[in-house]
């Protein structure tokens, strides 16, 4: 029910409306702790419409919790919506309020949690992040690394120099990227897999684009530094060998390695609203009329009830009369 096109719909309604919420946080955190806020609108992102709020003065700040409470308060402020949609989704019926209020539980907090507020992807989790264990560009620095590692036991370049860093900021680097790199596939590829279940072509495309944007593009720049960089020249044989091995092992594990085709999990097996059939009052069943797995028309009889109390009070009415 997710991705059906009345549901697309609330959410491009609710969306919005949440994010200006997020953005109003961001900016009442930077005014509560000193800073200035000029600047709020609304920008078109692939002609969406999208809140946003200038808060750049507190990276300022001199204290790191005031700079980490500015980035959390969009969060903080969505989950805090969540939390109230949860209870007015718990008391409403079904109908338009209640999916509203739906929306507002998944889009506030489910991807709150797997996208703004982790940090292995570069929303304001990872400037929470960046902000507490005091290491500006984390992400960018961290790839430097991993860059200079290659070069240098990967390659075999001696002089290959090593980026500005303290032995606690290399740690931080050698975790930091591969788990992000891993993080983006799967976040990604879960996309991807999660639309093709209601729209296959759309899926499709997602899945390509991911693997062309987040794989073949950076590969094809790498290969390419690495095949015409100078430093690499006299390892000339090293950096072949190398490569081929690396495709020859990808191609492998995409290509040869089966995969499993199966997975296990647990659920719970619930009827739809519209399946579900309601007597207008109490009473005992007489008759059923339908077998079951038998196909229901609209209208047609399923069952018949008796309700004494009810011939009671006809029976008293008449003798009223």
């Amino acid at each position: 029910q997710m991705l059906a096109f009345d549901n697309l719909l609330i959410m491009a309604v609710v969306f919005p409306l949440i994010k200006a919420c997020h953005e109003m946080g961001h900016g009442i955190a930077t005014r509560m702790r000193g800073g200035e806020v000029h600047e709020m609108g609304i920008m078109l992102l692939v002609f969406f419409p999208i809140p946003y709020v200038e808060a750049s003065s507190s990276s300022a700040f001199v204290k790191k919790t005031d700079r980490m409470l500015v980035g959390a308060a969009g969060m903080l402020t969505e989950l805090f919506i969540a939390a109230l949609a949860f209870y007015l989704w718990i008391i409403l019926e079904p109908g338009l309020a209640r999916s509203l209020t739906y929306n507002a539980i998944v889009l506030a907090s489910v991807t709150t949690l797997l996208f703004n507020a982790n940090p292995l992807l570069r929303y304001d989790g990872y400037y929470v992040l960046a902000d507490w264990a005091e290491i500006p560009n984390l992400g960018s620095r961290a790839n430097k690394h991993w860059q200079y590692l290659a070069e240098r036991y990967l390659f075999g370049v001696k002089q290959a120099e090593p980026p500005p860093a303290t032995p606690g900021e290399r740690r931080w680097f050698l975790a930091y990227a591969p788990l992000a790199f891993a993080y983006r596939m799967f976040v990604l590829f879960g996309i991807a897999i999660f639309v093709a279940q209601q729209y296959f072509f759309v899926g499709v495309v997602l899945a390509l684009w991911g693997m062309i944007a987040s794989l073949g593009v950076p590969i094809y720049k790498g290969i390419a530094a690495v095949l015409n960089g100078p430093q690499y020249a006299a390892r000339s044989l090293r950096v072949r060998t190398v490569l081929l091995a690396t495709i020859g092992i990808v191609v492998l594990l995409l290509f040869i390695v089966p995969l499993p085709r199966h997975t296990h999990a647990e659920g719970v097996v619930w009827l739809p609203e519209q399946a579900l059939l309601r007597a207008g009052g109490s009473g005992f069943i007489t008759e059923v009329s339908a077998r079951s797995f038998d196909p229901i028309a609209p209208g047609q009889l399923v069952l018949q009830s008796h309700d004494p109390a009810l011939n009671s009070g006809i029976a008293a009415q008449r003798a009223k009369l």
